[in-house]
């Protein structure tokens, strides 16, 4: 006979294949929850997957909303230009990735903070490019998943987030260059709010610290977005962790 699946009360880390969600808690009624994939990609990345834009989906930089492949089929160029006549819902988009091999770094000449929420501020603000009822994590609810995880005892090193939250290592394309750094040893993903005009929040780990600091704005990175309302699960979940 069919039952109605029973909700979860034990602290661990649980994955929806169906409705495409990981969700965690260390103390069984707080709950964290996020996509199991970055953000549009169509595959769910599981530990050992060859890397591809299935499982790590396009890239994003600050405040332009232009998705850049992973094949790199863009342009570039070190030319800044002036964003200052746009705002969210006007928003500046280009395929043309701007890189600063000199300062300044960043790549929009008017300091314009308010291209997608910087005033607003609200999940509802950050959802873009999101889906809905998503929205780009600020610096404390990246921070929050590796303090979670901390408490579950887990090891905070790559193996143990690219295992437990699916997260593959997506490299990155930093602000000063037009190459990939740390291919296959380093994944980055924006946070929502500012650490000023020219620099924003991010997460990144390697082989063996986690990263909570600021980048350039001009920066090339992944986006895993995080669900406005957190999900508490349910027996039909698949345990990551612990594992069996």
């Amino acid at each position: 006979m069919w039952r109605e699946p029973a909700p979860i009360t034990t602290a661990w880390i649980y994955h929806s294949q169906d409705l495409w969600l990981i969700s965690l808690s260390s103390d069984w009624s707080t709950w964290i929850t996020i996509a199991d994939k970055n953000l549009w990609a169509t595959q769910v990345y599981n530990d050992g997957d060859t890397l591809s834009q299935a499982n790590c989906w396009k890239f994003y930089q600050r405040w332009n909303i232009y998705w850049f492949p992973y094949n790199w089929a863009f342009s570039s160029t070190t030319d800044r230009i002036n964003a200052g006549n746009y705002w969210p819902w006007n928003y500046y988009s280009s395929s043309t990735f701007i890189y600063r091999s000199s300062a300044p770094f960043n790549w929009d000449t008017s300091g314009n903070g308010d291209l997608w929420w910087w005033t607003t501020g609200t999940n509802e603000a950050m959802q873009w490019p999101c889906d809905s009822w998503f929205h780009i994590p600020t610096s404390t609810e990246l921070s929050n998943i590796t303090t979670i995880m901390s408490s579950l005892w887990l090891t905070l090193n790559w193996n143990t987030l690219k295992t437990y939250l699916l997260l593959p290592l997506a490299w990155q394309i930093l602000y000063n260059t037009w190459w990939i750094h740390h291919i296959w040893t380093i994944w980055v993903l924006w946070a929502s709010n500012a650490y000023s005009v020219t620099d924003w929040y991010r997460m990144s780990f390697d082989s063996s610290d986690i990263y909570h600091g600021s980048i350039y704005k001009t920066n090339w990175q992944n986006i895993r977005p995080f669900a406005n309302t957190p999900v508490q699960p349910d027996d039909s979940r698949t345990v990551l962790y612990p594992t069996s």
